[in-house]
């Protein structure tokens, strides 16, 4: 409780010790997801998450990964789905499509199922920014990915 305004906070915190995760990444842009999917593993693992405790699958491209997070919400029903995958913007009209239904897909998978999924899909203009956003770090996508899914998932526990 915050006492100065007298009002009632729940924070989540950075605790994974109890947590079961599950990461579905995208291979790709594996240049890219990799690292991503590198970064999210340092952040739980640096939060205490026990290793059994991530689950790790693999899918072709973004637009796939909403299905199996979907799947994954129903049959394994982990504390928080954590969603990699990377597009990068070419000549045509392909990558505002498949940015966008991953996008809708994996906010779906969340509002329809009540599981944090974290919507860590790289969507950059040049393949430069990308590997920006995936170098090794606190600062990376994937690392920053896991901080919220933790976060979120013991919001959800407190709840």
């Amino acid at each position: 409780m915050n006492e100065q305004n007298n009002v009632q906070e729940i924070r989540g915190n950075h605790d994974a010790s109890g947590l079961k995760i599950a990461i579905v990444v995208s291979e790709f842009n594996s240049n890219i997801t990799l690292p991503l999917l590198e970064g999210a593993i340092d952040c739980l693992k640096h939060n205490k998450i026990l290793n059994n405790n991530i689950i790790v699958s693999y899918v072709s491209g973004a637009f796939e990964i909403p299905v199996i997070a979907k799947k994954i919400a129903t049959s394994i029903k982990p504390d928080a789905i954590i969603c990699i995958g990377c597009v990068i913007k070419h000549e045509t009209d392909h990558y505002f499509h498949v940015a966008n239904q991953a996008a809708i897909g994996i906010a779906e998978c969340a509002l329809s199922t009540g599981i944090p999924t974290i919507f860590s899909v790289l969507t950059t203009l040049t393949e430069e920014q990308a590997i920006e956003r995936s170098k090794p770090g606190k600062e990376n996508k994937g690392y920053e990915s896991a901080e919220a899914a933790i976060k979120a998932a013991n919001i959800i526990k407190q709840l």
